[in-house]
């Protein structure tokens, strides 16, 4: 299952929001019996790779670049 680009605006973050997301996925994904959630990750906050480690999230394998089509206020790659 492809999870997208998750965000927590910053005045929500470290309020269990982001982790809420992501545990209401896992129970769909599991529920659909899909094997594993993808998600995109970016450099800009470096403790996202650790943060998402517990939970059933593979990090991109192919890491692509991030899509010209969105624009960013700083520059971003995928991780």
């Amino acid at each position: 299952m492809y999870l997208g680009l998750l965000s927590v605006a910053p005045n929500r973050q470290r309020t269990g929001l982001g982790a809420a997301l992501i545990h209401a996925a896992e129970k769909f994904s599991q529920g659909q019996r899909l094997p594993a959630i993808e998600l995109w990750i970016v450099n800009v906050r470096k403790e996202l790779p650790g943060y998402v480690q517990p939970f059933r999230v593979c990090r991109n394998r192919h890491r692509p670049p991030f899509p010209p089509e969105i624009k960013t206020t700083v520059p971003v790659i995928s991780l």
